[in-house]
């Protein structure tokens, strides 16, 4: 999770990872503006251990513009991996607007190499990124969606898939523009010629050069997450991530009146306390 910086109460914020399925996707009632994105999964038994099925399970009410698939490359080819992929896009047609998945990346990660040992796992190969993007386009002429591809080189535009920023200020802009506090970080402007516009976008330098996210901070921790996805690069090993959480997993009980107030008063506050992955 990432929340930007200087915003005051009204903190806009990604909600992604392997708890967003598509079996479990519901809507977000809080106190600040909040763009969902959620990861779709149509699960895999070998990689994905914890993750309910998403098959014949009817999805939630709308929940935010996009939905983001760890899509390529296991032991799947593309032609299967894209069955699967239109599987999910189904059950959320109307759900959602935007498609973003990224080609899985072994070879920059040790956590992710020691995690997927004994797999069968690989990276796609630059002709297999190809062949799986023109397949995505030809089945995106059901689905409807904007597709994006998440801190990927490869060019795609010929195929209609663009660089997408998950942390994504014109999406905020376009929901959000009332909120004078967040349009101000963002360097949002409104002219009466070309409404609401950002003339240049507040890159994260702290980021990869190929993405595209903007300045934000980070209020998740690593090795704390219980799906225990195999491919995951932000658990070191499942007894970490297990061991780390179990204590993170127990509600937070104020233990007064007057501090059940003031954690309601604070929205950071709470997401100290409860968002742990």
């Amino acid at each position: 999770h990432r929340v930007h910086e200087d915003v005051g109460d009204r903190v806009p914020h990604r909600l992604g990872g392997a708890a967003g399925t598509a079996a479990g996707i519901h809507a977000v009632d809080a106190p600040w503006a909040c763009p969902c994105q959620t990861a779709g999964s149509p699960k895999s038994a070998g990689t994905e251990p914890s993750i309910p099925a998403a098959a014949g399970t009817e999805p939630g009410p709308p929940a935010g513009p996009k939905t983001s698939p760890k899509a390529p490359a296991a032991r799947l080819s593309a032609d299967e991996l894209l069955e699967r992929i239109g599987n999910i896009g189904r059950q959320l047609k109307g759900y959602t607007e935007k498609l973003v998945f990224s080609f899985i990346d072994i070879s920059g990660y040790r956590k992710v190499q020691r995690n997927l040992a004994g797999l069968g796992v690989r990276e796609f190969s630059p002709e297999e990124q190809l062949r799986f993007a023109k397949g995505l386009a030809e089945l995106n002429g059901e689905l409807d969606l904007e597709l994006a591809t998440c801190g990927e080189e490869v060019d795609l535009s010929a195929f209609g898939v663009k660089h997408n920023k998950c942390i994504d200020d014109e999406l905020m802009m376009r929901l959000f523009h009332d909120d004078a506090a967040l349009m101000d970080f963002i360097s949002a402007e409104c002219s009466l010629l070309d409404g609401w516009h950002i003339p240049k976008s507040r890159k994260d330098k702290g980021q990869r050069k190929v993405c595209g996210c903007i300045v934000s901070k980070d209020i998740g921790a690593y090795n704390t997450c219980p799906h225990l996805c195999r491919y995951c690069y932000a658990n070191a090993s499942p007894e970490q991530a297990l061991a780390n959480w179990r204590p993170r997993a127990q509600p937070v009980r104020p233990r007064s009146s007057q501090n059940s107030r003031r954690l309601g008063e604070n929205p950071k506050s709470n997401l100290r306390n409860t968002l742990c992955c």
